[in-house]
């Protein structure tokens, strides 16, 4: 009897969770905002922050990247975050 109801079960038609179109629209405005800050910035505090926020580097790596030493990295970091 499990067994036949697990199969009825897998059968039952599921609703997908969908986004509303204001969720939709707030999602798409965040999107566009975060953009346009991102291509205000100056280079190397938007090398950083893409290098350790999108990319998951460790401020570490990232300093090695930059050729920079890891103060002055985390120093560029807080600016970028700012």
């Amino acid at each position: 009897e499990d067994s036949a109801a697990a199969t009825l079960i897998a059968l039952w038609p599921v609703a997908v969770a969908r986004p509303s179109p204001f969720e939709t629209a707030a999602a798409s405005e965040l999107q566009r905002r975060i953009e346009r800050a991102l291509a205000e910035m100056p280079p190397t505090l938007r090398e950083v922050l893409l290098l350790v926020g999108i990319a998951g580097l460790e401020p570490a790596d990232a300093a090695d990247v930059c050729g920079v030493t890891p103060a002055a990295l985390r120093q560029r970091l807080h600016r970028a975050r700012q």
